[in-house]
């Protein structure tokens, strides 16, 4: 029985030492301990015929007591803690309910890996897109007739814009705002003039009161004076704008004006013009006459209208003015009529004096001068003197001339009224080979432009 007790804690020993690592129970260990003071009492028994054994025997039955008692306390301890854990089938439900709500979780781990894919599929495709836009975006500004820039807000440490920079500008708004490099540059330095014209204040309303603005706008500075047609809408802490230069569509409105003006100018002076005219033929003219008398001056008059129309009320060259002035009379200015000069430019108030008192003459020409008769010629000639302009009308081969006894609207014309016009003197000589008429007049009061003296004019 000794060995039998002693047998079981050594072979639990080898056991133990061979398979190192585990972790025994205290109960196993206690259970061993009372199998090996077991096997030395039934030893101790054997022994017991010896004297001093017994007392021995009897402290080894105390030893096993206490020992039994602990492992009772020791199982019943195990065994409530164990009545507590779960049984076997227990742990085998838990196992398997724990394999399902695995297997659910990895299906989901599956549907979230399948969404995370499409998601990412779905972020690269509209990562592409906007990237083909952007390249689209700015090659059609790039080639935009338009300018169009975007500039974000800088502020202060309070917060406030203290200014703007530029994060993009296609071609035509660095063509029209001079500048080859714009990008990241700050609108302050590159267009000072804004914080003086207001502008800069405008810009700012829109990035903070999310203002659209529509407008013609004037900036000007040391390299840039243009007039622009301009769309500013905010865009996130910024603004983007779209403009137009419009300088020659201001300039041309501003030509029209002008021109209105002057036109309402000029139609008010040949209004009073023509009622002169009407006045003065009907008062120094033939009576029966009269209605071919004041239809010849105004269609004159008309001419010469014409003609500064067709220079934009700038002036009218002198040639022209003559050769207008003369169509009247048909063929004979090509035939009997010469002149020359150099190109002259004369102002539209000019063009219309000079061109009734050439009507005048040609007139009188026609009725009592060189062109009367088949063998007159008349000569014009101008030139410029200094400050001085001199046109000069001259009759030959006509018959013989006398000064008239009486004053005609004609004359009127071509002694006094051209004179006064221009601020000069009109010189008038009836000679008996032919009539000569000169005009003398400050050059300033003549021409419009500065004459070119090697041009020459002569039919």
């Amino acid at each position: 029985m000794a060995l039998a007790c002693l047998s079981v804690p050594a072979f639990v020993a080898v056991l133990a030492w061979r398979r190192k690592g585990g972790e025994p129970l205290i109960i196993g260990r206690l259970f061993l301990a009372l199998l090996i003071c077991s096997g030395l009492f039934l030893l101790l028994e054997v022994a017991a015929s010896w004297d001093g054994v017994r007392e021995l025997a009897g402290w080894a039955q105390l030893v096993i007591a206490l020992l039994s008692i602990v492992i009772a306390v020791a199982i019943m301890r195990q065994t409530l803690a164990a009545l507590k854990r779960p049984s076997t089938a227990d742990l085998q439900k838990a196992n398997l309910e724990l394999a399902a709500v695995n297997a659910a979780h990895e299906h989901t781990y599956e549907e979230l890996r399948a969404a995370r894919s499409a998601l990412e599929e779905k972020v690269e495709i509209q990562a592409a897109a906007l990237l083909k836009n952007d390249r689209l975006f700015r090659r059609y500004q790039e080639i935009s007739p338009a300018g169009f820039m975007i500039l974000k807000s800088v502020r202060d440490h309070d917060g406030q814009i203290a200014d703007f920079e530029w994060s993009f500008a296609n071609a035509s708004a660095r063509r029209m705002l001079r500048q080859d490099m714009i990008e990241g540059r700050r609108m302050l330095f590159v267009l000072p003039a804004v914080a003086d014209n207001g502008l800069f204040d405008m810009f700012r309303r829109v990035v903070e009161l999310d203002e659209t603005i529509t407008r013609d706008i004037h900036y000007k500075d040391h390299t840039v004076d243009a007039w622009y047609s301009i769309n500013v809408v905010k865009v996130e802490d910024g603004f983007a704008a779209a403009f137009d230069d419009i300088t020659e569509k201001q300039e041309r409105e501003s030509q029209i004006r002008l021109l209105m003006r002057e036109v309402n100018h000029r139609s008010k002076n040949l209004l009073a013009i023509v009622q002169s005219i009407a006045y003065q033929t009907a008062q120094r003219g033939n009576p029966a006459s009269f209605v071919e008398d004041l239809t010849d001056r105004l269609q004159g008059l008309s001419g010469s209208q014409d003609l500064m129309i067709e220079g934009r009320w700038q002036g009218v060259e002198i040639a022209d003015l003559i050769r207008t002035q003369l169509s009247h009379l048909g063929r004979a200015p090509e035939e009997r009529v010469s002149f020359c000069g150099p190109k002259v430019i004369v102002t539209p108030a000019a063009a219309q004096g000079i061109g009734m008192a050439l009507h005048e003459l040609s007139t009188n020409a026609m009725k009592y001068g060189a062109l009367k008769n088949e063998t007159g010629h008349i000569h014009i000639e101008w030139r410029t003197e200094g400050k001085q302009f001199r046109l000069t009308w001259r009759e030959e081969g006509g018959p013989t001339v006398e000064k008239p006894s009486r004053t005609g609207f004609g004359r009127m014309v071509f002694e006094q009224m051209t004179g006064h016009a221009l601020q000069g003197a009109v010189d008038i000589s009836y000679e008996p080979e032919g009539l000569k008429w000169t005009l003398t007049a400050p050059l300033r009061n003549v021409v419009a432009s500065k004459p070119d003296e090697g041009l020459k004019n002569v039919i």
